[in-house]
């Protein structure tokens, strides 16, 4: 593994951890609703020619939440104000999952601060006939087959799923599970206003699906693309909701290709 450092940002009332690594031009990393995997194998390959940001989101993993911060709007808040402390005034930004639908929203918001965005397997929009698992209703062991297409392609899966989880691994998983909950419940995992609101990214856009996402289906990645001018769809096959994890390589193949276009 490469080498990275975390350290703890506080800001607008929020204590935040932050994993940083990598050399080149910066570029933002937002989680899912699982919280912050930490350094994985595909930050590494990125990290060979960026600076990876990878915060983890207030009120998930170890990073506290302060009382203003309840909604995906206000998290889009929060965002803005980590931009500016890190002197980020124009960075590309990969979102994953629960994550893509933020990075979506941040973008919207200020399109000039997002030079370029990846969305991967992306919650954030209602799409009939197409329904998003219940993640807060299922078991661990009911969302494996639904995230993953194989979870024996895992290369770090005793890492990211420990069959004995310790105290403090669970404590952390609860807290993205509440927090996750708290931003995604009611309408579950979307806002209505997103569709309309996606026609202000400006941003040349790549929309990154795992054909057998079973968690959230491909129609979801269509249909950021419909709503996104220019935006272009990547589908990864013999993969499901984590294309990072499953295929890594493929993946950060895909991410880089895109990054280094002019």
């Amino acid at each position: 593994m490469g080498t990275f450092r975390e350290e703890f940002v506080e800001l607008s009332g929020a204590k935040v951890q932050l994993i940083r690594g990598g050399k080149g031009s910066p570029l933002l990393l937002l989680h899912g609703a699982g919280g912050n995997p930490g350094w994985l194998q595909f930050h590494d390959m990125l990290a060979k020619h960026y600076e990876i940001y990878l915060p983890t989101h207030p009120g998930f993993g170890r990073s506290t939440r302060p009382d203003w911060l309840d909604t995906m709007s206000d998290m889009v808040d929060f965002y803005l104000d980590f931009l500016d402390r890190g002197d980020l005034q124009r960075v590309p930004v990969i979102g994953f999952s629960m994550g893509g639908w933020l990075a979506a929203e941040l973008t919207a918001t200020c399109p000039e601060r997002v030079p370029k965005l990846a969305l991967v397997d992306a919650v954030g929009l209602k799409v009939e006939g197409a329904d998003i698992a219940d993640i807060f209703l299922l078991t661990p062991q009911e969302l494996t087959p639904l995230v993953f297409y194989d979870v024996n392609q895992v290369a770090e899966r005793d890492k990211l799923f420990p069959v004995k989880p310790t105290p403090e691994e669970v404590e952390l998983r609860d807290n993205s599970q509440i927090m996750a909950q708290l931003l995604g419940w009611k309408p579950y995992m979307h806002n209505p206003k997103l569709t309309h609101r996606l026609r202000r990214v400006k941003s040349p856009t790549l929309v990154v699906w795992g054909k057998q996402d079973r968690l959230v289906p491909l129609a979801h990645g269509e249909a950021y693309c419909n709503a996104i001018r220019g935006a272009e769809l990547k589908v990864i096959d013999r993969c499901g909701h984590a294309p990072q994890l499953e295929r890594p390589a493929e993946f950060v193949a895909l991410i880089e290709e895109f990054l280094a276009r002019p």
